[in-house]
């Protein structure tokens, strides 16, 4: 018999498994702050069909009993523990260029080969576009 230690819910979201770049902070901190006090930012995963998984954001005034939390200086993020597994090595950055402006994910989706489901889909003569 082998003596397994527990496995413990980490509640935290460490700077390791998603980065938020300066300029993303502020604009976190900026839209929570317009909000509404109390309120932070929920991140979740959509999707997951041939037509891949993709990132959204919203409002939220609390985390729930299997999130994850980040942290920062004036805002908080909430993951659910099941989107940060896809979420792991996300880096978020805010970007502003003549088409417009909004939140970027960069390495999203990393740990599944950046969610491309096609790759391994049965759908045959090109079912996927």
């Amino acid at each position: 018999m082998t003596n397994q230690a527990p496995v413990v819910f980490r509640d935290t979201i460490t700077s390791d498994e998603l980065k938020i770049s300066a300029v993303a902070g502020k604009e976190f901190a900026r839209v929570c702050r317009e909000s509404g006090e109390g309120k932070g930012i929920r991140i979740f995963v959509t999707g997951g069909s041939c037509a891949g998984m993709s990132c959204a954001m919203g409002f939220s005034e609390r985390n729930e009993p299997y999130d994850r939390e980040l942290v920062g200086d004036g805002f908080r993020i909430y993951v659910d523990a099941v989107a940060m597994n896809f979420l792991t090595a996300t880096e978020i950055d805010y970007v502003s260029d003549d088409s417009g402006s909004g939140f970027s994910f960069q390495n999203a989706f990393a740990v599944i080969d950046g969610g491309n489901a096609c790759a391994s889909c049965s759908a045959s003569g090109g079912g996927c576009a």
